[in-house]
């Protein structure tokens, strides 16, 4: 600290100097001398600290150089070639020598001392009072996750979190995320509603039962007891226990058909005889034929021991066929403790033992999917032990190698096993493998009991049962990475067991054998016969375990031989072993081996709802290892959907699970997993919270890597990690972390706390990978010089940035394409951003910049079917079009084009200058459009989900780059217009964005409604019924006077074009098929509008859109063909302002907020610029439709003063109706004008609760004055106002009317409902999920209730909220409200509303079919305005009405 002053002192004056330069360049008239001299200090000192850092990030930038050098000589003597797979073995399985490790756990005690450091002077750790609860909580779990995991069960105070009770482990889950887990999941119907924590309680549950069982001290003291009270001789007595007997020899030899015969010439119903016909189907590994083997004894109860035994063995078996794990340990309890309480008869003594058993076999699998350790069971261990040594001694061996078999698989521990992902070696992988020494003890004393018996009774009886013991001792000495034999003892020991299957011809048993030395002698050539052999013999019997273990076999070569050192994990494989487990009817296997084959993002949609799924209470499976993999999974298919908030959820749920695992390196990587949905989340954030942010989790992760060095420090000597234990990839993790929010600006925000972690995190992965040896050290140049690339690049060093990730290329391009095309992208990315900000020095490089963007944009989406490779992509399509934009718009202000003037006064010099401009535009479009058709295929699989759920993912996909990407569009179009004029083609830009998700899923909605399936030809079949309208009454579009150009904007000046030149120039860029079809859905809805209009009167559609912070409009005169664009005097910040000032509302998708009254009419011509500009467009009854963007939404455009700023509202000028997009009011326009329904379903419901009886009276009746204009309409009321009862009485109603209270708490639009009336366990609350699954027919629907048409909005204004799940649900017409209403607001509009459109006071009357419901609404809202004296807007400005006219 001391030196850092010194050197302080010594740069003041220069801090000095540098402040009166800086003060001179920034000061204007209304300079304060303290603020800027504030500013100018900050600045200085940030640069110091870039410098500094920036030289720390060169010095390792040498460190990698000299390195790569040092390898490339080794290379050059060596000769060797760099093969990745190769390389990857190498590194997982050789181990550090002596040297290598001390040399690493100096390095490890080097950096821990650092960080100790660092802690006490405080240069390290939080920023405190800035901490977010979200990396409170994160803290609080890093520090206090250890082996088990133990936290604290008292609730924080401080950290917003509450204590969700796991059985065995107490384990804090944020506040926020539990909540979402609790949201309503909904899966293939309206009835299955569930959220993932219900499963939380079966799962404790099966904890608690388990547990139970295991401590069931009485129940062990007496099965020890009964022991001693065993029979003394065989229990083989009778005829039909002697054919049983050669029918368990049978089952074990394979001859399964010849069993089954057996069986079938027996009683059949016999319980005895059905038990011994399960356990032939089980030997096969057929679950599905062994459960159907029961359920015809199911309504045969009885206390016998033999039924006991089939309601055990039944229970088992539905562990595996539907997940019934709480069942099963139940039965498994009270059977044992009947055991244990019950006489010892010799009758039913095998009754009893295989009770026993299949006891054990579900506690062992309960067990497994639990991963609880051996200890739990080691008195059921015993007992099996105990009681097989008294079968031996009996003579019963096949019975006694049944228990052997479960002793064995009790022996199992898990053990972390090599996968190869995508040609990657990852050590993820738990498998289960009883231990050697374990096996051999316990096989090696089932075998000296068997030959001892076979020399006394001079039989060979046993040969089976001996040579699956040996196959037994085989697979277990085989299974771990280093074998403790020698491989020509356990070859050895297999060619024994091989010939006593021969000997007793088991020809499964020779298969087995076969297959197990193939696979040991794997180096060598495999025969292909010799497999194809092998399976043949397992598909003649029906042999599914077999037949698992020939497609591992077959996978494994394709990992170069691996054997049991590493397994595949292709999708391919569990594709293949997921239909195997279906067939054999093992679904939960089936299920895991799904969730495994998961890995291409476009089966995104298939696989939510397949993980979700596994969180069913009831659908489900209740399988802990199958919610560990499908969390795991979720949040990775949400974070590829930018759905952070779930994609954190799930990787929190994720590390729940692990947790209670005992597994250290599981827990490592679900922090990890979580800490990067954690990175995701906070990506979103403006940039100083996102800085505070990063900066917390850099404190996080410096602990994270503080645990693991201090772990690794203290490995013994002999206990030396693989070169992979050095956990270089993990000091690698943050920097690639916070990489992908990098700014595109010179200069990022960053703080000395995160450049510190960023600098000892690379700097110690720089330090480990010289001990590697030197041929392994290319596995990490790429990597480290990425990293570093990203860390420069933080510094503040663009420059150096460009050289590390330049460096990282060659080696990418040996080792990883990803990462090799990934480095063009960085390149590309930052030396456009160089160009931008600095373009005299840098224009030179953008040839090189964009050659690089095309390279990586062509790649990634050649091969997107891969989630980084998707992200990437969409990445690569914004920045490159962001760079035709930026020089586009560069190139307007330098070049002459002839702005301004018309055709005939253009030179050749400004025609050759425009055409270069449209050029550049064009070539940016094109980009853009390749990144919307990528981020179309994905959206466009999602319809296989139930609707929200599908609509919810589809929208997600606009954030993130997909939302700059659109900006991106916008600014593009606009300036293509500005050079030549072609506003129509800008227009259909707009469309092409707005709303599309809801869009699209109307669309699929009306395929399944009608047979048509386009708009159009539905459109103009329902104009054909209508008076032809005269020809001229449809003009082409026609061009009025220029305007000034304003300079200040993107767009230049506002300007008018032809529709068929805007056709011509579309057909140049393949689009005038798509321009024709749009006209003719806009002319035909201007057709049916001219039978409502007045003559001369016209159809306007008015499109608000942004680019950055300046607005747009684009008017469009559907009836004489004119289009105008103009530039809005109104800022889209000036927007937001004034929404938070007046309405209370910040951010679009804000749910719960405190609200304001909107008091002044005065307030409203504020936002009179919205419509300044068309004033000589709009005629007075002109019926407009207004489709806004962003927070116009949130604004009530129809009371803005027009046309002019002191005028009444522009309501009382012209009827107004709302629209999402102009496409999506064609559908309901569409849907509204078809098929003449022959009657009318109305229905009407009225609620406002018991505390209000004489409101809620009054509200019954103006229910009862709306329904009178319908013949036989239903109306509910007051308590009958029930969730089922809207539900029911809304079916296929063509009306509705809902007058009542909505629930406005929860913190999104989205999830707000409809309050009715409770009942039982029901609260009520007709939400979102609900209202998609109405079935209403191009319905009317009136929603009377507060802030009903307030929706949740993306960024390309894509909405979702009760208004739309309502237009999903097939209504055309809907009245909602922008804020909370009155209740003597609503029953007014209400009554003056039906007046109008039904009672006659609007030309015809006699019904919905004539009404024109916009003049209805129109004079509705101006009778309030009147009653109000045009004042208090918040009485009569938020009612609209939406979609149609």
């Amino acid at each position: 600290m001391a030196r850092e002053d010194i050197h302080r002192s010594a740069l003041e004056p220069l801090t000095n100097i540098s402040q009166d330069q800086y003060i001179r360049t920034v000061m204007d008239a209304s300079w304060n001398w303290r603020d800027v001299k504030e500013r100018a200090s900050y600045v200085i000192d940030l640069q110091i600290t870039r410098a500094k850092y920036s030289q720390f990030f060169y010095s390792l930038f040498q460190n990698l150089r000299e390195q790569q050098w040092e390898w490339l000589d080794f290379q050059k003597k060596s000769n060797e070639q760099v093969d990745g797979s190769k390389l990857n073995l190498q590194l997982h399985f050789e181990k550090l020598n002596p040297a290598e490790l001390c040399a690493a756990t100096e390095i490890f005690r080097r950096h821990c001392t650092a960080q100790e450091e660092g802690w006490k002077t405080g240069r390290r750790g939080f920023m405190i009072g800035k901490v977010s609860n979200r990396l409170k909580y994160l803290h609080q779990l890093v520090t206090k996750v250890q082996v088990r995991c133990h936290y604290s069960q008292q609730k924080s105070s401080n950290n917003n979190t509450r204590i969700l009770q796991s059985p065995n482990q107490d384990f804090p889950i944020l506040e926020e995320v539990s909540k979402l887990l609790q949201k309503g999941k909904e899966h293939y119907g309206h009835d299955l509603r569930w959220n993932v924590m219900q499963h939380e309680h079966n799962r404790q549950q099966i904890h608690e039962a388990y547990e139970r069982c295991c401590a069931g001290t009485t129940v062990k003291i007496h099965l020890e007891q009964d022991l001693s009270k065993l029979p003394s001789r065989s229990i083989v007595q009778d005829r039909d226990r002697q054919l049983l007997q050669e029918i368990r020899i049978q089952r074990r030899l394979g001859f399964f058909e010849a069993a089954l015969q057996k069986l079938d010439s027996m009683d059949q119903h016999h319980p005895r005889n059905l038990f011994h016909r399960v356990t032939v189907f089980e030997s096969q590994g057929n679950f599905e034929k062994a459960a159907q083997v029961y359920s015809a004894e199911t309504s045969s109860p009885s206390d016998s021991i033999e039924h006991l035994l089939l309601r055990v063995v039944d229970s088992y078996l539905q562990c595996f066929t539907r997940g019934l794990w709480l069942r099963a340990l139940q039965i498994a309890e009270n059977a044992l403790k009947s055991v244990a309480c019950s006489p010892i008869n010799e009758d039913s003594i095998e009754a009893m033992i295989y009770l026993e058993l299949y006891c054990f076999k579900i506690l062992n699998a309960v067990r497994k999917d639990l991963r609880k350790p051996i200890s739990t069971l080691t008195w059921a261990a015993e007992r099996l032990f105990a009681l097989r040594i008294h079968l031996q001694r009996l003579g019963e061996h096949y019975i006694a190698l049944d228990l052997l078999e479960l002793e064995l698989e009790l022996a199992k521990q898990p053990v972390n096993f090599h996968e190869v992902v995508d040609s990657e070696l990852v050590k993820n992988f738990v498998d289960w493998r009883v231990d050697a020494t374990k096996a051999s003890c316990l096989v090696g004393d089932f075998l000296h009991s068997l030959r001892a018996s076979q020399l006394l009774e001079q039989s060979t009886d046993n040969l089976g049962a001996e040579g699956y013991a040996t196959l037994m001792l085989v697979r277990a000495l085989v299974s771990h990475e280093k074998m403790m034999e020698p491989l020509e003892k356990v070859m050895e020991i297999l060619d024994r067991a091989e010939s006593q299957f021969t000997l007793c011809v088991c020809k499964l048993g020779v298969a087995e054998a076969q297959l197990l030395r193939i696979g040991l002698r794997s180096h060598d050539i495999v025969n292909a016969e010799e497999i194809e052999a092998i399976q043949e013999t397992f598909e003649t019997l029906q042999f599914f375990p077999g037949l698992e273990y020939v497609i591992r076999f077959r996978s494994i070569q394709t990992t170069g031989g691996l054997g049991p050192e590493a397994s595949n994990a292709s999708t391919e494989l569990f594709g293949q072993l997921t239909t195997l487990a279906l067939r054999s009817g093992n679904i939960i296997q089936s299920q895991i081996y799904r969730l495994r084959s998961m890995r291409r993002w476009t089966q995104t949609p298939t696989f939510i709802i397949a993980c979700e799924q596994t969180f069913h209470p009831d659908k489900g499976f209740n399988s802990e290892e199958l919610c560990i993999q499908a969390s795991w999974l979720l949040s990775q298919l949400y974070s590829l959907s930018h759905n952070f908030a779930e994609a954190e959820a799930y990787a929190l749920l994720h590390l729940k699970y692990v947790q209670a695992q005992e597994d250290p390196q599981a827990v490592h990587n679900a922090i990890l997993n979580y800490l990067r949905t954690v990175v995701d989340v906070s990506s979103d954030l403006p940039d100083l919270q996102r800085i505070e942010e990063f900066t917390n989790i850099a404190s996080i992760w410096d602990i994270m890597l503080y645990q693991l060095c201090q772990k690794i420090e203290h490995v013994n000597v002999h206990d030396a990690p693989s070169y992979a234990g050095l956990s270089i990839d993990t000091c690698l993790w943050f920097s690639t972390a916070i990489g992908s929010n990098i700014d595109e600006n010179s200069l990022q925000p960053l703080s000395r706390p995160l450049l510190s972690t960023l600098v000892a995190n690379i700097k110690l992965a720089t330090h480990l990978m010289a001990i590697l040896p030197i041929h392994l050290r290319p596995l990490y140049f790429s990597k480290l010089g990425m990293a570093l690339g990203m860390a420069s690049e933080y510094s503040g060093n663009p420059l150096l940035s460009l050289f590390c990730n330049n460096e990282a290329l060659p080696w990418a391009k040996n080792l990883d394409e990803f990462n090799y095309y990934l480095s063009k992208l960085q390149i590309g990315r930052r030396l456009c951003s160089m160009i931008h900000w600095d373009r005299p020095n840098f224009q030179v490089f953008q040839p090189l910049a964009r050659s690089r963007l095309i390279e990586a944009q062509s790649f990634f989406w050649e091969n997107s079917r891969r989630q980084a490779f998707y992200q990437s992509a969409v990445t690569s399509s914004m920045a490159l079009g962001r760079s035709y934009l930026r020089e586009l718009q560069i190139l307007i202000e330098e070049l002459d084009w002839g702005e301004g003037k018309s055709a005939e006064e253009l030179e050749p010099v400004h025609v050759e200058n425009r055409r270069q401009l449209i050029d550049l535009a064009d070539s940016g479009i094109c980009c853009v459009k390749k990144g919307i058709d990528g981020s179309s295929k994905l959206r466009d699989g999602l319809h296989e989900m139930p609707p929200m759920q599908a609509l919810e993912n589809q929208r997600s996909f606009f954030l993130g780059d997909m939302e700059v990407l659109h900006w991106v569009h916008m600014g593009l179009e606009l300036d293509r217009a500005t050079v030549n004029k072609e506003y129509f083609r800008f227009w259909e830009a707009i469309q092409e964005w707005k709303a599309v998700c809801l869009g699209d899923a109307m669309a699929r909605s009306m395929a399944n409604e009608r047979q048509a399936t386009r708009i159009v030809e539905s459109l103009v079949e329902e104009s054909a019924q209508l008076p032809v309208l005269k020809e001229q009454n449809i003009l082409p579009l026609q061009t009025d006077a220029p305007e000034q150009t304003d300079h200040r904007s993107v767009l230049g000046g506002p300007g008018e074009t032809n529709i068929q030149n805007a056709f011509l120039a579309q057909s140049q860029v393949s689009q005038s098929t798509k321009g024709e079809e749009v006209e003719k859905e806009l002319w035909s809805m201007a057709e049916l509008a001219e039978k409502h209009l007045e003559p001369g009167k016209s159809l306007i559609f008015i499109d608000w859109t942004r680019y950055e912070d300046t607005f747009f409009l684009a008017a469009y005169n559907a009836t004489s063909g004119t289009l105008i664009t103009r530039v809005v005097e109104c800022d889209y910040s000036a927007a937001e302002q004034w929404v938070a000032e007046n309405i209370g509302r910040f951010k679009d998708e804000q749910g719960n907020q405190a609200r304001k009254r909107l008091r002044q009419t005065e307030n409203l011509k504020e936002l009179y610029p919205l419509f300044e500009k068309l004033n000589s467009f709009i005629e007075k009854d002109d019926l407009l439709v207004l489709c806004a963007a962003g927070i116009l939404r949130s604004v009530p455009l129809h009371a803005i003063p027009f046309p002019n700023i002191d005028d009444p509202p522009l309501i009382a000028h012209n009827p107004v109706v709302y629209c999402a997009s102009n496409a999506l009011m064609a559908k309901c326009v569409s849907r509204a004008n078809g098929k003449m329904p022959d009657s009318y379903r109305a229905t009407a419901i009225a609620r406002l609760g018991p505390e209000d009886p004489i409101e809620e009276a009054r509200m019954h009746d103006t229910a009862k004055l709306a329904m009178q204009h319908f013949s036989d309409p239903t109306i509910i009321s007051g308590r009958e106002a029930t969730r089922r009862a809207f539900i029911d009485t809304c079916k296929n109603a063509n009306f509705v009317h809902y007058h009542g209270h909505a629930s406005l708490e929860s913190s999104a639009c989205k999830d707000r409902a409809l309050s009715l009336e409770p009942t039982g366990s029901d609260p009520g609350l007709l939400d979102v999920m609900d209202i998609f699954g109405l079935q209403i027919k191009a319905a009317t629907v009136v929603l009377l209730a507060c802030a009903s048409g307030e929706e949740d909005l993306t960024p390309n204004d894509d909405p979702l909220g009760i208004i739309s799940a309502f237009m999903y649900a097939g209504a055309s017409n809907i009245v909602g409200t922008l804020w909370p209403t009155q209740t003597e607001d609503a029953r007014v509009f209400s009554e003056a509303f039906y007046r109008y459109a039904f009672g006659g006071e609007n030309g015809d009357a006699g019904g919905i079919r004539t009404s024109y419901l916009a003049r209805a609404f129109q004079q509705a809202v101006l009778e309030l305005y009147e009653l109000w004296d045009g004042e208090e807007p918040y009485h009569w400005a938020h009612f609209q009405l939406r979609m149609t006219f």
